[in-house]
């Protein structure tokens, strides 16, 4: 009988052994899995991307509004100016003027619009080197589209450097 008790007192400290450990890495896992940003960046870039089209280009015509001098973007296209971390430019070429190769190239510019902190040279940074974890996202469309003068293409560059939330600040 007292060897009995003296082995369950051994496997009483094991099984409190054995607890402590899984708790402690479901703690650790948890921890790991929520302390990772989730990058929505380049998504927030589309659909901003998308916003501004359906704001610009009405009936495939392009508002005359955009080419007007104090056109702003945060209240006709209802953005909120309140983030600084978005950047939109809207380039109008003329349609005669653009060839495409790999991508479409055009050499007459109209009018160029834009708004927010200017990121287009992380936009081309890019293009050469891919996506970055460290820079501003970037979307880019080219929409065919009429102005009053006829047929030009609407080049939409957008970028977005808003960091998403992390639970456990580093």
């Amino acid at each position: 009988m007292n060897n009995k008790k003296a082995g369950e007192r051994i496997m009483a400290f094991w099984w409190f052994l054995v607890f402590a450990l899984i708790g402690t890495f479901i703690i650790v896992g948890v921890i790991i899995f929520y302390s990772e940003t989730i990058d929505m960046r380049g998504i927030e870039a589309g659909i901003l991307n998308g916003r501004i089209a359906d704001c610009v280009i009405k009936n495939g015509n392009i508002d005359e509004f955009v080419n007007e001098k104090n056109f702003d973007f945060y209240s006709k296209c209802l953005i909120s100016d309140k983030e600084q971390d978005f950047y939109g430019k809207v380039s109008v070429y003329e349609f005669d003027s653009c060839k495409k190769n790999n991508e479409l190239e055009c050499t007459k510019l109209l009018f160029e619009k834009g708004f927010g902190q200017d990121f287009s040279g992380y936009c081309e940074l890019q293009k050469v080197k891919g996506n970055q974890r460290k820079l501003p996202q970037c979307a880019e469309k080219d929409i065919l589209a009429n102005i009053n003068t006829g047929k030009v293409v609407l080049r939409i560059v957008t970028a977005s450097n808003q960091k998403s939330g992390e639970i456990w600040k580093s």
